[in-house]
Parts: C-alpha cells; structure tokens; sequence
C-alpha cells in the first residue's frame, strides 16, 4: 500500500482512533503512545483520554506533565 496522501504520523493517528473509536485502548495507546514520545500535541491528549478511561489516573497524570 503506497497512498501518497498518507503518512506514516497521518496513517498511525488514524489507526489510533479507530482503535479509540471501538473501544480498543490497548491498541489505541500502543499507536499514540510513539507519536507522543516524538512530541505530538495531540497523541499525548489521546494518550490521556486513554488512561483515564482506563482509570489509570497516575499514566495519566504523567503524560499530563508532558504537555507542551
């Protein structure tokens, strides 16, 4: 699969919130969660949506601490 108009940080947020979308967090934070680590805004928001659906409260909070 070669689409042009797809990126790779394009297709894995994508990818993410499908999983989100179905309810899958595990799968939902294994795509944000490298996003994140490379400093996107928006994965590091999902990543705490995530945790806290998941009642992780402290994943939580520490990637609250990484906002930029």
């Amino acid at each position: 699969m070669n689409d042009p108009a797809c990126s790779t940080d394009a297709c894995a947020t994508n990818m993410g919130l499908i999983h989100l979308n179905a309810g899958d967090l595990v799968g939902a934070y294994r795509y944000f969660e490298p996003l994140a680590e490379q400093g996107d805004a928006d994965a590091v928001e999902h990543l705490i949506d995530i945790c806290q659906r998941a009642g992780d409260v402290e994943r939580a909070s520490m990637w609250r601490g990484r906002r930029h």
